[in-house]
């Protein structure tokens, strides 16, 4: 049989969770690192409670990954076309728009998470997040907090809103 670096969609069930093979040693790397990442951030404490946003949790596949300036939990080289420096700057352009000083970040209750990896499919999405990368804190441990939105919002009613998930994926 010939060797393949991924597993195609006809040699798997998609709808059966399930991690990619032993062999994707940098796979299985950073599914550690994104758990780890998942657990120091249930562990932080809620930064904002007034006037909050929700915390924004990245799923998917390289692009999601790419923020990070990674693939597979390394830096790519020229040979995957990134140039020198390239990771640092996409680290910052998404630090801008959701970063710690963003608009965004100034009011999240905790900072965003960027769980992607690279190559990413239903079924190891499915795996993972039954894994360890989905996180498991409250954020809000005060009830009234979603009683108290104002009814007169003309904006997306986020009051009582931990998290907001966003799943990117280009394959399936």
């Amino acid at each position: 049989g010939s060797s393949h670096p991924f597993q195609y969609i006809g040699d798997i069930d998609p709808t059966q969770p399930q991690p990619w093979s032993e062999e994707e040693e940098d796979w299985h790397a950073l599914h550690e690192t994104l758990v780890k990442r998942v657990e120091e951030s249930d562990a932080l404490s809620v930064n904002h409670v007034d006037d909050y946003l929700p915390q924004l949790i990245f799923y998917g596949d390289s692009i999601t990954e790419g923020w990070n300036g990674t693939s597979f939990g390394n830096v790519p080289g020229p040979h995957r076309m990134w140039t020198a420096g390239e990771d640092e700057s996409i680290r910052d352009v998404f630090a801008t728009a959701f970063g710690d000083r963003s608009d965004w970040g100034e009011r999240a209750l905790k900072p965003p998470l960027i769980l992607g990896i690279s190559g990413s499919r239903t079924y190891d999405f499915i795996w993972r997040i039954e894994n360890g990368e989905f996180p498991v804190s409250s954020l809000l441990a005060r009830a009234e907090d979603i009683d108290n939105k104002n009814e007169d919002d003309d904006v997306f009613p986020i009051k009582g809103l931990e998290r907001i998930y966003v799943l990117l994926m280009g394959t399936n």
